[in-house]
């Protein structure tokens, strides 16, 4: 979607708010939103750096940012330097934001103190760093559009990727149709427990089809200790059907 090229200036608050919220969202903002920001406005706290700090931020953001292409993620990025000259925000917040939105991450520690440096030596710009990020083999990788399933897939890798070790590990409904360690392991789980259950399905009724491998028998953890359980699902379903046939 290409929006209108609006000027800021002649905007209200809420309009400002109405306005960032299609540029970063492409939607209208919900009623809850406009109630938050209302708030906000009327307190005297509201700054459109404020708001573009605040969305940058929500995973809504990130999930939406990151299936537009490179021209719209580029056009947005302009539209928010208007806002951010308006605001004179400072040098380092603007690398911020433009590392949002060119690259749809957070600045890292290099490009940090790159910026730091252009900054103290007086030759900062944004546009040059601009420039330089859409030079960068990063933003140059292949713009594929990912589907919503897509999406969903990798909010749970990265969900995976940040879970706390721990001893044992019950993953329910982990059945996994070609890593016999289970889809926690598969999704990126940096811990390596000492016992992991697996609690699904019979084979021929998970979710993803019949695995292409064994669950007949307990399994040796690839990494030495523990071991895991994949059949306490077949005895619990058993079970439970045993049950329902009892009543």
């Amino acid at each position: 979607m290409i929006f209108p090229r609006l000027n800021y200036k002649k905007l209200n608050p809420l309009q400002t708010v109405e306005a960032i919220y299609q540029l970063l969202l492409n939607r209208s903002i919900d009623p809850a939103g406009k109630a938050t920001w209302t708030s906000v406005i009327e307190a005297g706290e509201y700054s459109r750096c404020k708001q573009l700090n605040f969305i940058v931020l929500s995973d809504e953001f990130l999930i939406s940012f990151d299936s537009i292409s490179r021209l719209e993620r580029l056009r947005r990025t302009m539209s928010m330097l208007s806002l951010l000259k308006m605001e004179k925000a400072a040098p380092m917040q603007q690398s911020e934001l433009i590392y949002r939105f060119i690259l749809n991450r957070k600045i890292d520690d290099l490009g940090a103190q790159s910026c730091s440096d252009r900054i103290a030596k007086g030759n900062f710009s944004a546009l040059g760093l601009i420039l330089r990020l859409m030079k960068s083999a990063e933003f140059k990788q292949p713009y594929i559009k990912r589907t919503p399933t897509q999406q969903l897939h990798g909010a749970r890798m990265a969900w995976a990727g940040q879970l706390p070790a721990a001893k044992r590990v019950l993953d329910i409904g982990g059945s996994s149709p070609t890593v016999p360690e289970g889809a926690l392991i598969e999704l990126g789980f940096a811990h390596k427990p000492e016992k992991l259950i697996i609690f699904d399905k019979p084979p021929n009724e998970q979710f993803w089809g019949t695995p292409n491998y064994s669950q007949a028998n307990t399994r040796n953890l690839p990494w030495g200790a523990g071991a895991i359980h994949p059949r306490l699902c077949r005895r619990y379903f058993a079970k439970r059907r045993a049950t329902r046939s009892i009543i």
